[in-house]
């Protein structure tokens, strides 16, 4: 996802590592603040609670949000049922790109009042220390690699996906 100017073509950039790759995303993310509204996200409300490992009354819920620099931009719609209801949270710091999710702002939000922070390396490959892939193989059309110069593949296993997991997934704002 690129961010930028509305006048200008986002300019491509190449990463080589997470300091560049930050450095970017504030680059980007500072004009959005600057010409756009902060970023929104919908979040499922069952997902939602059942991640951050407790539920607060709605009160105690938006002064909770703060700690992640964000806000309540609108309750669910209580006629729905438990697992359709969708909470809308506007973050007020876009350069977390970090918390722009579920997981990112429940994350935060579960730090805040004590939890241990995660370490997720042990996932990640490195030049130095491949992951197993299996017999797995990611085929790229070449013509891509000016347009999409990087790829992330992933696999999951264990707990069972359900739909608002993978809406929660598959969608950024």
């Amino acid at each position: 996802m690129y961010i930028h100017q509305k006048s200008k073509p986002p300019r491509r950039a190449f990463l080589h590592n997470s300091r560049q790759l930050h450095f970017f995303s504030l680059q980007y993310m500072h004009i959005k603040i600057i010409e756009d509204t902060m970023p929104k996200i919908e979040v499922n409300e069952k997902l939602f609670f059942n991640l951050l490992g407790t539920k607060y009354d709605w009160d105690t819920f938006e002064k909770k949000l703060t700690f992640a620099k964000a806000e309540l931009d609108e309750k669910p719609d209580m006629s729905q049922p438990d697992d359709k209801r969708v909470i809308k949270i506007e973050l007020n710091d876009t350069t977390r790109p970090d918390l722009w999710s579920t997981g990112g702002v429940t994350r935060c939000l579960r730090e805040h009042e004590g939890a241990k922070h995660s370490d997720y390396t042990g996932f990640l490959s490195t030049k130095e220390t491949r992951q197993d892939s299996a017999d797995r193989i990611a085929i790229v059309d070449p013509e891509l690699k000016d347009i999409r110069p990087y790829m992330v593949s992933f696999v999951i296993s264990g707990k069972p996906i359900d739909e608002p997991m993978l809406i929660d997934i598959i969608y950024r704002p």
